[in-house]
């Protein structure tokens, strides 16, 4: 977010907070100059949109792509992006499971955008000049969160099982 300064992150030697917004092409331009060798943890992205669903696009999948090309031009070696969970979906019975082999069944539009900026990364892979590594968390936890996570927490806290009501909501 432009609005951190990275002050909470404590003493780091060798990493460098760059503030911007991966919609301007000279803020991720000023955050790969001098990177060539380097490797860049791009943790950026949007999970609630502040007002429309195409910012999850222009952030997630454009940012990403431009960040991406900014990257392979300055000569970053890797780059690890984080994702998430919900572009393999929910799993459509109990006893499935989800490995790097499962099909994309996006879970809605925060879904589709992790997916279409996962698919970017891999375009990058293939053309031989970055290395990349995806991560694919559950959920994000910190200020901001959704109420569902605060709560599911608190429950996890407190030692009660989740309620029938709270079933199928968890990872959305």
């Amino acid at each position: 977010m432009p609005s951190l300064d990275g002050s909470t992150l404590g003493p780091a030697d060798r990493v460098q907070v760059v503030r911007g917004d991966l919609r301007d092409r000279e803020a991720v331009g000023a955050l790969c100059r001098d990177a060539a060798g380097a490797t860049l943890f791009h943790c950026a992205g949007i999970v609630h949109p502040a007002r429309f669903v195409r910012e999850l696009f222009e952030v997630n999948v454009d940012g990403t792509r431009r960040l991406l090309q900014a990257a392979e031009e300055a000569g970053v070696r890797r780059v690890v992006v984080l994702s998430s969970n919900s572009p393999a979906g929910t799993n459509p019975r109990r006893e499935d499971r989800f490995d790097e082999q499962s099909p994309y069944r996006p879970y809605m539009a925060y879904g589709r955008s992790k997916m279409l900026m996962e698919l970017a990364v891999h375009e990058y892979q293939a053309r031989g000049k970055l290395e990349t590594v995806i991560v694919r968390p559950t959920w994000f936890y910190g200020p901001g969160q959704p109420q569902r996570q605060t709560a599911f927490l608190r429950m996890i806290k407190n030692g009660s099982a989740p309620s029938s009501e709270m079933e199928g909501t968890c990872g959305r």
